[in-house]
């Protein structure tokens, strides 16, 4: 049995973290076969205030890490930093720590003399027989990726996808300031992606492998970031564009980006249409998560090889 001991100011980081309405906390318990009436018996008060009901319902999933992973799991992307360090300095006097993976986080146990970083360390041969995992996927089965991601390089990823999101909303806040020029809206990016970032190069139209990629991140040699940027033009185009995009990647290029601007009258449609097309792409393996209403993460293989894994992320924004 896993006891998941956690001190009251943590429970108070993961109460605040949590950016949902009360609706959203009841549908989060909907999905997890959570008793709503359970949760509000866990609350201190009488209120009804969303952040007692996220007290609550932090307090009722640590009764059961699978309720307790999948309630980190829905937490959002620029909270989930502060979070789970948080967490696994808990954890750590029970031997366990929380693992996050391309945002799949994991419950695992640890051997009582090795020592707890706010990043999971690579593990030996010998440390991995020593866990015992527990996640709330059943029937899932470890990685035959030949290029795991590295939990640094995975944390920078989803900074640099942060920033395109926060951008691209404030693009569409002042959409008549921006035309349908592919080129004048990845100069934007670019334009913010260098103000944010420090430690990296940030360059448009760099040559890489075949072609030349719209966005392309350098950092120590190495490249850490490539992205398209797309007018959408309908399912077809979108799917070439992904091809375009591996293509000009080398089996190191790990984490990639589609970003699509489109200006037709209905976004719903064009959401609707890439979470329905992308998996007939002839590449796809997976989709890993969605972080926010217009991003979505997926896994795909680079061509040729099913066990190099590249991590997609595709983002869209509307201008009109």
């Amino acid at each position: 049995m896993i006891t998941i001991n956690l001190s009251l100011s943590t429970k108070l980081y993961l109460a605040q973290a949590w950016r949902g309405t009360t609706d959203s906390l009841r549908d989060f318990a909907d999905e997890n076969n959570i008793e709503w009436e359970k949760v509000l018996d866990e609350m201190d008060s009488s209120s009804m205030n969303k952040k007692n009901q996220a007290k609550a319902l932090v307090n009722y999933c640590l009764k059961n890490p699978e309720f307790f992973i999948a309630y980190l799991n829905r937490l959002s992307i620029q909270n989930r930093n502060w979070v789970i360090p948080e967490v696994n300095e808990d954890l750590a006097k029970n031997h366990l720590m929380v693992t996050d993976i391309e945002h799949n986080c994991k419950l695992v146990s640890i051997p009582s003399n090795k020592e707890i970083v706010n990043q999971p360390e690579e593990k030996s041969g010998d440390d991995m027989k020593k866990e015992s995992s527990f996640s709330i996927k059943s029937g899932e089965t470890k990685s035959t990726a030949i290029n795991e991601p590295d939990p640094q390089l995975e944390s920078k990823y989803f900074q640099i996808l942060k920033i395109i999101n926060e951008s691209g909303k404030s693009m569409e806040k002042q959409s008549s300031v921006y035309s349908d020029d592919e080129n004048k809206l990845r100069d934007q990016l670019v334009t913010v992606l260098t103000t944010h970032l420090s430690g990296g190069s940030v360059t448009a139209e760099s040559i890489n492998r075949k072609g030349k990629t719209d966005i392309l991140i350098r950092e120590g040699g190495s490249n850490l970031f490539i992205a398209e940027c797309k007018i959408w033009r309908g399912k077809a185009d979108f799917l070439s564009g992904i091809s375009q995009l591996l293509s000009d990647s080398t089996w190191r290029d790990l984490y990639t980006a589609i970003i699509i601007f489109f200006k037709a009258k209905k976004i719903s449609d064009v959401l609707q249409t890439v979470q329905k097309e992308i998996s007939s792409h002839e590449n796809y393996e997976k989709k890993v998560d969605k972080s926010d209403r217009s991003w979505f993460n997926y896994e795909f293989h680079y061509p040729g090889d099913k066990k190099i894994k590249i991590k997609l992320a595709v983002l869209i924004f509307k201008l009109s």
